[in-house]
This record gives structure tokens, sequence and C-alpha cells, in this order.
């Protein structure tokens, strides 16, 4: 069986983009997709949304058989379930983008003085 290419679609808003570039999408995928050995992935930036392409696909009559709808966060999990590397944990990276930012804060350049002041009081947005 042919192996399918990946397909980015970066689209403004769901609700906009379904009629002209997602359903169409689907429905060229949705025939092959069930018969494959591995699912097809669909990420999206939330389950809400995965659940809400979900809702099209059944209230059009399509069957999301063979799709895996994953977050950014559920794919990184997926990606590293057989991965044996050790994975560093958020809060021990955050604390080593504070050290090196407070290391920073003294720098001549104002510019970069400031953005590491600003990292060193607030690492955990990065």
């Amino acid at each position: 069986m042919e192996q399918s290419r990946p397909v980015l679609l970066v689209v403004p808003s769901l609700r906009e983009a379904w009629d002209d570039v997602i359903a169409p999408w689907f429905d060229q995928v949705l025939p092959e997709t069930w018969k494959r050995a591995l699912p097809s992935l669909v990420v999206v930036p939330t389950r809400g949304q995965a659940n809400d392409l979900k809702a099209r696909l059944i209230a059009k009559g399509s069957s999301h058989l063979g799709l895996h709808f994953v977050t950014p966060a559920s794919l990184g999990a997926l990606l590293a379930r057989d991965d044996a590397t050790l994975r560093a944990k958020p809060e021990h990276l955050r604390l080593l983008l504070a050290i090196a930012a407070s290391k920073m804060e003294d720098r001549p350049n104002e510019p970069e003085a400031l953005a590491a002041k600003a990292v060193a009081r607030a690492p955990a947005p990065l």
C-alpha cells in the first residue's frame, strides 16, 4: 500500500476552513485510512477542536476510523513512548533558564539585560 505523505494545513479559523480545505482533505484520506496498519494523525491545538472535527465528520456521515486526533502534548507523549532517553522535567528546565538569565542580568548590553531580567522573574511561560 502506498505510504501517505505528511500534510500541514494552517488555517486562521476552523469554521472558515472547513468547506474549502479541511473537509476535502478528509474526503481524500478517509477512504484508505482504515486500511492502513498505522493510524493517520490529525494534530489540533486542543481536545475541544478534535471533538469538533469528529462531530463534523459524524454529522457529514463520515467515519473517523483510522484517524488518531492528538494535541501537541499528546503527540509529544506518543512520539516519546518508545524513546528510552530520559526527558528533563519542565520544572528543572525552568530552574536552569532562571539561573542562566540571572547570570546575564548585569550585562552591559541593555536589551539583553532587560530580557534576562524578565526571564529570571518569570521563566514559567517559556
